[in-house]
């Protein structure tokens, strides 16, 4: 029995991304991989495991926040990394953000496995970023004052990067307000997702399934 221990995001450790290691916890075990959750970096029971995956945006209140990054935290963070990295067999940094691109690629020479939710087909273009292009696809130009800077991805770190799972995997049961904290722990049996006829005649004809919200460092379109 070999043991996956998850440092989860902490604001949605009742549901989120990691919803699929909840919801097939039991096949993971009959498959023999025992699942566990945290969500304190400093716990000690992280060490010792065979997989040590970390959500990205646990650290979203300090390095993995561009707002608020910076060398101090950054160095924090891969000292934990480093440390970490001799604690377990196999160090996995889940990036978290939603694009094929990423701004995560400075600490990925200090993890073992780097996965995104979707990649580039073709991975060299992570090793250009700041040479006239863009890691966001959909955002061609870049004001001068912009703080957003994408750091390449050294060529020699490239194999790190895989595909993670499909965000199809997550909850889209319908919960009311505060109701979702049950999505983790409610069977699937005892309310079952409901699904609608492709033919059926809907009210809406578009519906966004998102956030808005301002980043000042970015071209809005």
């Amino acid at each position: 029995m070999k043991t996956l221990k998850i440092l989860d995001w902490p604001e949605k450790r009742f549901y989120g991304e990691s919803h699929p290691f909840h919801r097939w916890k039991n096949e993971f075990m009959a498959h023999g991989l025992k699942v566990e959750f945290y969500t304190n970096h400093l716990d000690k029971r992280l060490a010792d495991a065979d997989y040590l995956l970390l959500h990205s945006r646990y650290f979203a209140s300090g390095w993995q926040h561009l707002q608020t990054r910076n060398t101090q935290n950054e160095a924090e963070l891969i000292a934990y990394l480093q440390k970490m990295n001799t604690r377990t067999g196999r160090l996995i940094w889940f990036d978290a953000a939603d694009s094929s691109g990423s701004s995560d690629f400075p600490i990925i020479a200090y993890v073992d496995v780097f996965l995104k939710k979707q990649v580039l087909k073709d991975k060299q273009y992570y090793t250009h970023a700041n040479q006239g292009r863009n890691l966001r696809l959909w955002l061609d130009l870049l004001p001068k004052n912009a703080k957003t800077v994408f750091e390449p991805c050294p060529a020699n770190q490239l194999q790190k990067i895989n595909i993670g799972w499909n965000i199809g995997f997550n909850d889209y049961r319908f919960f009311g307000y505060k109701m979702s904290r049950l999505s983790n722990y409610l069977s699937y049996k005892v309310y079952p997702p409901r699904f609608s006829t492709v033919v059926k005649n809907r009210s809406l004809d578009l519906t966004f399934r998102g956030t808005i919200h301002q980043d000042l460092s970015l071209i809005h379109i």
